[in-house]
């Protein structure tokens, strides 16, 4: 990613990329059967690019997944719809 990123700027066109990364799935707080934990809901976005705007100093968009609701849902929750951040990129790229 990191040589990928330096192509793009050396080419120019790193103020005119978005790169989208996310997983389709987070993990369960219990182990499954192959003794490690199973698929469950929520997982993770990582959006970067030239023009991407963060959340501060830290970089986060968003609220960090409740503890709490992990332990007693056994997983985490979608607090992110991928479409909406697919829908975000497409208004960015006009």
């Amino acid at each position: 990613l990191a040589a990928f990123i330096s192509d793009l700027k050396a080419g120019g066109v790193w103020q005119d990329t978005v790169i989208y990364i996310f997983s389709e799935f987070g993990r369960t707080n219990y182990e499954g059967g192959g003794q490690g934990t199973g698929h469950g809901a929520g997982g993770g976005h990582l959006v970067i690019g030239g023009s991407v705007r963060g959340g501060g100093n830290d970089l986060l968009v968003g609220d960090l997944p409740s503890f709490n609701d992990f332990m007693n849902n056994e997983a985490t929750k979608v607090a992110v719809d991928f479409r909406n951040v697919y829908a975000e990129i497409f208004a960015w790229m006009g």
